[in-house]
C-alpha cells in the first residue's frame, strides 16, 4: 500500500467515523490535516508527485466536506 493510499484511507475513516458517531468536526479535520502535513512534509518529498495528488486530493474533496460537518 502506498502512502498516498494510507492517507487517504485514514482521512476517509476519520471522515466516515465523524459522521457516524457525531465526535467534534474541528477535532477530526485537525488530525486529518496534521496527517496530510507529515506525509508531504515528511514521509514525501514536498514537490513530488504522490504529495502533490496527496495535497489536490485534500484540498479538492476532502477539507470541503470537513469544513460542511463543522457548519451543522
Amino acid at each position: 500500500m502506498t502512502i498516498t493510499e494510507k492517507v487517504t484511507t485514514w482521512i476517509e475513516s476519520e471522515y466516515k467515523n465523524c459522521t457516524a458517531y457525531h465526535s467534534n468536526p474541528h477535532e477530526a479535520l485537525t488530525r486529518s490535516y496534521g496527517v496530510v502535513m507529515f506525509a508531504i512534509n515528511v514521509l514525501l518529498e514536498y514537490d513530488s508527485e504522490e504529495a502533490k495528488i496527496i495535497e489536490k486530493w485534500w484540498d479538492d474533496e476532502m477539507l470541503p466536506k470537513f469544513r460542511e460537518l463543522e457548519r451543522r
